[in-house]
């Protein structure tokens, strides 16, 4: 399969994947993250971020809580968080978020959305933030 990368640290490319590499990533992914969850899906699934929430939403036997597509909008994503049902098959929460979306996110005024809107947390896992990436200003949270 071809996808494309976002292009947040750069320009965007196109690489190509195999379902077992998208497995084995969805499978690390667990392990990092300490187990399988439900996911909101902010990004579109052409580009591997967007397709890599999808697998990992397979893999868990859950079902993505979709952020309409379109520009990006915080309230949008805060809905779809509070949308997002866990269960035994995915107790956990997550998401995948390019810098942009996370700095929206936490520019987003607080606490209008009511107690189950976004927490503030995660920034990324998958290596270190690009210098411009807003995670500095994003604390970790508990995986409940």
């Amino acid at each position: 399969m071809v996808v494309e990368t976002s292009g947040s640290t750069g320009t965007g490319k196109r690489v190509a994947l195999s379902s077992a590499a998208l497995l084995a990533g969805a499978a690390a992914a667990d392990a990092a993250l300490g187990g399988p969850g439900g996911w909101v899906l902010a990004l579109p699934t052409h580009y591997i971020a967007g397709l890599n929430v999808l697998t990992r939403s397979i893999v868990a036997g859950t079902t993505p809580v979709v952020v309409p597509p379109g520009h990006f909008d915080a309230g949008a994503f805060a809905d779809a968080a509070d949308r997002l049902e866990v269960g035994p098959a995915g107790p956990r929460r997550y998401t995948s978020l390019v810098p942009v979306q996370l700095a929206r996110v936490l520019d987003d005024p607080p606490g209008h959305r009511g107690p189950g809107a976004v927490r503030r947390g995660a920034g990324r896992r998958a290596g270190d933030p690009p210098p411009h990436c807003p995670t500095g200003r994003a604390v970790p949270v508990s995986a409940s």
